[in-house]
């Protein structure tokens, strides 16, 4: 473990015990996502060049920059910047082998008719969805600072933060007419395939995976994989896949996301788009390496909550449909 690695978990730990014992009810509010610059007069492209650049100067590694599919009619762009530290990663790690969905970071560049924005999933709230419901969002402040300041200093005189997305002030998610998608993280975790040690290790697997999503699929989704990261030790690898069509139709539903003042936007649900991509986690469990995934219904809750509860009654199919086509992809992938 380096000094780096070292500093930043004895920062959490010490916040941790200043915290003292979590009273939910308590604890602080957050958005899923948080606003990091707004109104920007340049070119989504520009702007994401220059966010790719801070952060790589801040010590975070950029996976992959993903432009996401707009809905029909949407005269607007968005991107998603995958951001990976070993660090970070290092940090959530002792928590357990659920935290490899909450390594990849993702920073959204998006535009709609007031300008070129900049936002970020908010790692404060999401881990204490992700990682562990006992710890305070506040422990996490000295990665999230380190990504938002990086953001906010390519554009110091735009720089501005808000919450926006649902807000919660707990990890745990409840659910939708008290049936649907909520629980605890660590039980919304499913294994798409497995396969026997013997037959391939952990980067073997991930690499077999990965090249089934090298070229578009055929499903009404249209997966294909945008970046994969090896977590430190080998116990992992993370592999995010999305497709246009299925980030397309999540922000025609979420659209302003009960955000009045954007109610009027041609396309607003593009602030969502650092929803994506999906993550598959490649792990050993035993003398099996399991191919895992997060529930998709609960996944798009996570994300998307703000839509509304008619929204998510009435797309109840689309999360299945989208599962479905992730593990037949990685089952034939792996000829199961």
């Amino acid at each position: 473990m380096s000094r780096r690695t070292r500093w930043s978990t004895t920062l959490i730990a010490l916040a941790l015990v200043a915290a003292g014992p979590l009273d939910r009810a308590e604890d602080t509010e957050y958005g899923v996502y948080a606003g990091l610059v707004r109104g920007l007069d340049i070119p989504v492209a520009e702007a994401t060049a220059v966010v790719q650049g801070a952060l790589a100067e801040a010590g975070w590694e950029v996976l992959a920059v993903h432009a996401v599919g707009a809905p029909d009619a949407c005269a607007y762009e968005g991107r998603v910047i995958v951001a990976y530290s070993a660090g970070y990663a290092a940090a959530v790690g002792p928590y357990g082998p659920h935290a490899a969905f909450a390594v990849p970071q993702r920073v959204v560049v998006f535009e709609d008719e007031d300008g070129v924005h900049v936002g970020a999933v908010d790692l404060r709230g999401m881990n204490r969805t992700m990682v562990d419901e006992q710890v305070p969002g506040s422990a996490w402040d000295p990665w999230f600072d380190r990504l938002a300041s990086a953001v906010a200093a390519g554009f110091p005189d735009k720089a501005e933060s808000w919450a926006y997305g649902q807000t919660r002030d707990e990890g745990r998610i409840t659910r939708t007419f008290g049936i649907m998608a909520g629980g605890p993280f660590v039980e919304k975790i499913e294994v798409a395939a497995t396969v026997p040690v013997a037959d391939g290790g952990v980067a073997e697997v991930a690499t077999r995976i990965q090249e089934a999503f090298a070229e578009t699929g055929t499903s009404e989704w249209a997966l294909r994989g945008v970046y994969r990261v090896d977590l430190p030790d080998g116990d992992a690898v993370v592999l995010g896949v999305s497709g246009a069509p299925l980030e397309a139709r999540a922000f025609s539903i979420v659209r302003h996301g009960g955000d009045d003042a954007r109610e009027g936007f041609a396309c607003p649900g593009l602030g969502h788009a650092a929803a994506f991509p999906i993550e598959l986690v490649v792990q050993q469990v035993g003398d099996q390496v399991e191919v895992r995934l997060i529930d998709e219904m609960f996944r798009m809750k996570m994300y998307f909550e703000d839509a509304g509860k008619v929204a998510f009654a009435k797309n109840m199919g689309m999360p299945g449909a989208i599962e479905n086509a992730l593990r037949d992809r990685v089952q034939q992938a792996l000829g199961r």
